[in-house]
């Protein structure tokens, strides 16, 4: 199975629990599965702009491929549900609480 990173950044996925252990690494291909949103008015309440938008509209979606798997975000995998999305899951972070990696990818359902 080909596995095609649509995200902005290289997805590195720990094999097992040791922090120094094996990794596979996702690198960004290039294209990223985004989704877009379509403002449909505004008003204003108490004072407050307050924007009527319709969101989750994936843009340039890839063709389904046999044997082709997508790493997608979270939000995007979520407004377009399909069963070639991946998505990073159990995330692992640095010292600092960035986010380097993920233990597993998943298949939202």
């Amino acid at each position: 199975m080909a596995i095609i990173n649509l995200t902005p950044h290289d997805v590195v996925v720990w094999v097992d629990e040791d922090p120094m252990g094996e990794k596979v690494c996702f690198p960004a291909s290039g294209e990223v599965a985004r989704l877009a949103s379509i403002e449909l008015g505004e008003r204003r309440d108490e004072g407050v702009l307050v924007q009527d938008v319709e969101f989750g509209h994936l843009l340039k979606a890839p063709e389904r491929v046999e044997g082709t798997r997508y790493i997608v975000s979270l939000p995007t995998a979520l407004a377009q549900p399909r069963g070639d999305f991946l998505v990073p899951f159990r995330e692992v972070r640095d010292d600092d609480g960035r986010i380097v990696g993920c233990r597993a990818l998943a298949r939202p359902l």
